[in-house]
C-alpha cells in the first residue's frame, strides 16, 4: 500500500473490481446450475478490489481537496455515493431482464473511474496537505499522472473565492454556527 500510493491503491482497486464484475459475464452458465469455480474466482478477487479501493478512497479523496474546500467536496462526494446506493437496488433489479446487464452497468463505472483516478489525478502520498486552492499550483507541478483538465482548475478556484479570508489572504477557519 506505501509503495503504491495512495492513488494506485484506490484506482487500481477500481479496477481490478470493474474488470471481474465486466470478466464475470463471461463465466456466467445456466441459471439452473451452480456457479463455476471461474465465477466464484472473479466474485472473491472483485470483492477484494472493490473492498481495497473503498478502504482507501476517502483518505486519497480528503488529501486531494484544500482545506477551504475540503468539507464542501467530501459532502458532494458523500451525496453522489448515496444516490448510487439507491440507484443499485433498480440495477440490481434489471438481473430479472438480463443476468449480464448489471453486471456491465456495475462494472464498466468502475473501470472508467479507477482508469481516470490512476491517470489523471495526482498522487498524495508523501506531499503536504493543501491548505488553499492557490496552493495548487499549475497542473504539471503537481506530480507524476496529474493531468488536471483546465476547466476544473477554474471551478476549484472559484470555490475557494467563496470563503471568507483573512488579512493576509489565507482562508479564514470554519466556525459552526457563524453567518455565511
Amino acid at each position: 500500500h506505501e509503495r503504491v500510493g495512495r492513488r494506485g491503491t484506490t484506482g487500481g482497486g477500481l479496477v481490478v473490481g470493474g474488470a471481474c464484475c465486466v470478466l464475470s459475464v463471461f463465466a456466467l452458465g445456466d441459471p439452473s446450475e451452480s456457479p463455476g469455480m471461474a465465477m466464484l474466482l472473479l466474485v472473491v478477487a472483485g470483492k477484494f478490489g472493490i473492498a481495497l479501493g473503498y478502504a482507501t478512497i476517502y483518505l486519497y479523496a480528503a488529501e486531494l481537496f484544500p482545506t477551504s474546500i475540503r468539507s464542501r467536496a467530501m459532502g458532494l462526494q458523500s451525496l453522489v455515493a448515496r444516490i448510487g446506493g439507491m440507484l443499485s437496488s433498480i440495477v440490481a433489479s434489471w438481473g430479472k431482464t438480463s443476468r449480464a446487464l448489471p453486471l456491465i452497468v456495475f462494472g464498466l463505472p468502475c473501470l472508467v473511474a479507477g482508469l481516470a483516478a490512476m491517470l489523471l489525478l495526482p498522487e498524495t502520498r508523501g506531499q503536504p496537505m493543501l491548505n488553499a486552492i492557490e496552493d495548487l499550483g499549475p497542473p504539471s507541478s503537481q506530480g507524476r499522472g496529474a493531468r488536471t483538465l483546465p476547466c476544473l482548475m477554474r471551478r476549484y478556484r472559484q470555490l475557494g473565492e467563496d470563503g471568507v479570508k483573512e488579512p493576509d489572504g489565507s482562508p479564514a477557519p470554519a466556525m459552526v454556527g457563524a453567518p455565511s
